[in-house]
């Protein structure tokens, strides 16, 4: 009975270690995934810091590139201010001041403004004024990297018959007038050889059957002119001129007693240059 009571007590005593061991056991397996759970978050923090330290950087480079940028656009302003600006001179010994192609022009015309010493890439401004000073239409015109500014400027239709004036005036405040008429009667000829291209003007927009059709204009001087003028069933009369050595040329048609009542159309051509109007014929 005594050694039952030993063997049991012992058996009892080796299973209390054996509980207690693999209590430790566990215990210190515990231990071991927080520590490497705290060792991985320390990793991960080590990264963050790294990646926060190279987006830093970055930001600096970035600010020290935008710096260089804005001082190098800062200079290159400043030059531009300098050539641009700073050291331009407007020739006093050759004032500003503009001329026209002709010194009177049909109802809804076109004027050819020519500006003389005007400086290149200016801004200029063309002013249509009635004899009583009254603003009719603006436009706005630039001259080229030359100092050259030819601009077409259309009569608008609504502007009747008389006296006109057309102003210049240039972004630094220069200003020139030329006065013209605007007249339902024969139209005057071209008073500027210089021009270049080609110009068409007939001496009425509506024609009867028998009428006499006058088409003037000008273009390169002395060389050939092709009139062509086409009826509205397609039938065409064919004229040919010369521009003189003033560039000016006059075409006459006499339209049939029988003309067909309809829109007609007239085509110049002098050498590359070609110029298609319309007029009407009705009884």
């Amino acid at each position: 009975m005594a050694k039952e009571a030993a063997i049991l007590g012992v058996s009892i005593l080796t299973l209390f270690v054996a509980g207690f061991a693999a209590y430790s056991i566990y215990d210190l397996n515990g231990v071991s995934s927080a520590e490497a759970a705290v060792k991985d978050y320390t990793g991960e923090f080590e990264s963050i810091q790294t990646a926060l330290s190279e987006v830093n950087q970055k930001l600096e480079d970035l600010e020290s590139d935008t710096i260089k940028e804005l001082q190098k656009i800062k200079v290159e302003l400043e030059e531009v201010k300098a050539i641009g600006f700073g050291n331009e001179v407007i020739d006093t010994s050759s004032p500003f001041s503009i001329s026209l192609d002709k010194t009177t022009y049909p109802k809804s015309g076109v004027i050819t403004v020519f500006a003389h010493n005007i400086l290149p890439q200016k801004v200029m401004t063309i002013q249509l004024i009635s004899k009583f000073d009254e603003l009719i239409t603006t436009v706005i015109a630039r001259s080229d990297s030359t100092g050259k500014l030819d601009h077409i400027f259309q009569i608008p239709s609504f502007v009747p018959a008389g006296d006109y004036k057309i102003k210049a005036t240039t972004s630094y405040g220069s200003s020139s007038l030329m006065f013209f008429k605007i007249s339902d009667d024969i139209i005057s000829k071209p008073t500027n050889p210089s021009v270049q291209g080609l110009s068409v003007i007939l001496d009425n927009s509506v024609y009867n059957p028998g009428d006499m059709i006058k088409v003037t204009g000008f273009g390169e001087k002395s060389t050939s002119i092709t009139a062509q003028i086409t009826s509205p069933n397609n039938k065409v009369s064919t004229a040919h001129s010369s521009t003189s050595s003033d560039s000016t040329y006059t075409l006459i048609f006499i339209l049939d007693k029988d003309a067909k009542v309809g829109n007609w159309k007239l085509k110049i051509t002098n050498g590359d240059h070609e110029e298609t109007l319309s007029f009407t014929v009705k009884n």
